[in-house]
């Protein structure tokens, strides 16, 4: 058999192998997931955790210790890079403490993005300053934009609690997303997950209403 005879024959094969490694990218998504209190994606960084948000066009990072604790921002600067996948140019956002009235002293916020895409396309890159109290040394991550945010967002709300230990869960800095047939349920900590996937009828909440649900009609009394 000659090289290119051996390559023809092993060419579907290679394509079988191909779409079996594709499967798992699809069940990755329906497994339980860590999460930011405020709905965002988590990162560890050195000994903080960072929760990536971005909402109207604004991105905002909370901070946190391993404990769950908010680390003060008000020390902290940071760079907020985004790169799209066909334009080699990159675009730059200062970050910096929320000053706000009533804002947590443990959240930097951006200007306004310069563009509304959020895709998969985009990479964004966060560069701080002063993240551990050393404001010339600089600490750089990657992370991702979530799109559903204000869904995810809306459904701690409504839920308030952990459904297993009764925690409030505004006040975790780490949730985690156990995914139930369509629905998610959101608990306090990794040890609760057992319980949810073994009595998930007992936990599942009723679905969150969004903007295109339209309330039925009320009855018209006629004369």
């Amino acid at each position: 058999m000659t090289r290119r005879t051996a390559t023809r024959s092993l060419l579907p094969v290679a394509a079988a192998l191909l779409l079996v490694c594709a499967v798992p990218i699809g069940i990755h998504a329906a497994e339980p997931h860590p999460i930011g209190p405020h709905g965002g994606t988590l990162v560890q960084v050195e000994d903080v955790r960072c929760e990536v948000v971005v909402a109207d066009h604004v991105v905002r990072v909370w901070l946190f210790d391993d404990q769950g604790e908010p680390v003060d921002a008000g020390e902290v600067r940071g760079t907020l890079t985004l790169q799209y996948a066909e334009n080699p140019r990159r675009y730059h956002y200062p970050l910096y403490p929320d000053t706000k009235k009533n804002s947590p002293g443990n959240v930097l916020i951006s200007e306004r993005l310069r563009s509304d895409r959020l895709d998969d396309e985009v990479t964004p890159r966060f560069a701080f300053y002063g993240l551990n109290r050393q404001p010339r040394q600089s600490v750089t991550f990657a992370a991702t934009f979530r799109t559903d945010t204000a869904r995810v967002r809306q459904a701690i709300a409504q839920q308030t609690v952990c459904p297993v230990s009764g925690r409030a869960l505004t006040t975790r800095a780490t949730l985690w997303n156990v995914p139930i047939d369509s629905q998610s349920v959101f608990v306090c900590c990794e040890s609760c997950i057992d319980a949810v996937q073994e009595h998930s009828k007992q936990y599942l909440m009723p679905p969150v209403p969004t903007d295109t649900d339209q309330a039925a009609p009320m009855p018209v009394d006629r004369p």
